[in-house]
């Protein structure tokens, strides 16, 4: 009969090690890792597909060698060049360095020669954008219609150096004030 009790004796279940969590610090970069990956992967492949198609599907104003159309008001219809300056950064008028102003201008011109002319004076383009540009004060900038008044400086600062251009065009793609 002993051996009976023997039998019916079920054998306990060993306990598996307990794996220990990390605690403090290391759990909260573990936990952050994991989020920045998770964001990463949204968002490269959730948002990012859509802001490129919009962007695919938008004309880009940009490029020089591009030709553009355009249906005036008037009514002829006008053709020109796209010469941009990308990427200008200058500190306002009156900001003392605590501000900055980050623009490209897309200028438009008239014709082939004209942008040969400006692709030849490239600098002097660019120096006559920043002048421009750093002139504003913070005040201007905020000022309602403020964008619209700066193209027509430009345009005026920009049409002596067009090689003798009769008009151009100019568009402010990019604009951030911080």
């Amino acid at each position: 009969m002993a051996e009976s009790t023997e039998l019916e004796k079920k054998p306990e279940p060993k306990e598996s090690p307990k794996v220990a969590l990390p605690r403090g610090p290391v759990r909260w970069i573990g936990v952050i890792g994991v989020a920045v990956i998770l964001g990463g992967l949204s968002g490269s492949q959730l948002i990012a597909p859509q802001i490129l198609g919009a962007r695919s599907a938008a004309p880009r104003a940009g490029s020089s060698e591009r030709e553009r159309s355009e249906k005036g008001t008037d009514g002829p219809e006008v053709t020109g060049i796209l010469f941009e300056i990308e990427n200008v950064i200058v500190n306002p008028a009156g900001s003392q360095g605590s501000r900055f102003l980050m623009a490209s201008v897309a200028i438009e011109l008239p014709s082939a020669e004209t942008e040969a002319f400006m692709h030849g004076h490239e600098a002097q383009v660019r120096d006559a954008v920043i002048s421009v540009l750093e002139n504003q004060t913070m005040q201007m900038l905020s000022k309602p219609g403020a964008r619209e008044k700066l193209k027509e400086e430009l345009a005026e600062a920009l049409l002596p150096l067009s090689g003798g251009a009769k008009w151009l065009r100019v568009y402010i793609p990019q604009f951030v004030v911080q």
